[in-house]
């Protein structure tokens, strides 16, 4: 009788919680699964979210790392078309966290993300020595070996920090030049670009400088 009760406790303290708890269980992706690195069309199921909306994030390594889908409906499984964030490039450990409109919040086992078998695309120009001229005006990216319809740059720190995209997607001619003059945040170090296809393909050019 007395475990009973408490069960009943639980369950209301769970359910009826203006605060918001941890009552949400995240369902998929779990422990052994693997996404890929730009992979689309991911998605997540979870159980036990009240309200009528749930937004998720994605964790790596315990932490924050970028948000995953905003309020969506609360139907217990939910698609991300766009490609996964670029910057889950690399190693590490990712969770999927998951908060509902009453409040109560979820984090799911830990997955893990993979560079996949779609590193093919070939950047010809700037990859190694070249350089940029800061607010210059001879920047342009080159590469081959894409054989989608269309190609987004990003650009990346040396260090590997993730900067965001530097020409938005474009057609997929085999070269593409970015906003003049260059971003001002793209100071005077080292860089390197990637170049992604709408097939989901990408690949990962030579550190270069920027002077």
């Amino acid at each position: 009788m007395l475990f009973t009760a408490v069960l009943l406790l639980l369950f209301i303290s769970c359910n009826s919680s203006p605060a918001g708890l941890s009552c949400i269980e995240v369902v998929y992706p779990a422990t052994g699964d693997v996404w890929d690195y730009m992979q689309g069309n991911t998605h997540v199921e979870w159980t036990g979210a009240e309200g009528t909306l749930v937004r998720m994030y994605l964790y790596k390594d315990g932490e924050y790392f970028v948000d995953y889908l905003g309020w969506t409906a609360n139907s217990g499984c939910a698609v991300r078309t766009d490609y996964l964030h670029p910057a889950c490039h690399g190693s590490g450990f990712y969770q999927i966290r998951i908060e509902d409109s009453n409040g109560n919040y979820g984090l799911g086992d830990f997955f893990t993300i993979m560079c996949g078998g779609l590193g093919d695309i070939q950047i010809t120009y700037p990859s190694g020595s070249p350089a940029w001229t800061y607010l210059g005006s001879e920047a342009y990216v080159t590469w081959t070996n894409s054989g989608g319809e269309m190609v987004r740059v990003d650009v990346y720190r040396s260090d590997g920090t993730y900067l965001g995209i530097l020409i938005d997607w474009t057609e997929n001619d085999g070269y593409a030049e970015p906003p003049y003059p260059l971003d001002h945040t793209l100071l005077p170090g080292g860089y390197y670009i990637e170049v992604i296809d709408d097939l989901g393909r990408w690949g990962i050019g030579g550190d270069f400088i920027i002077q």
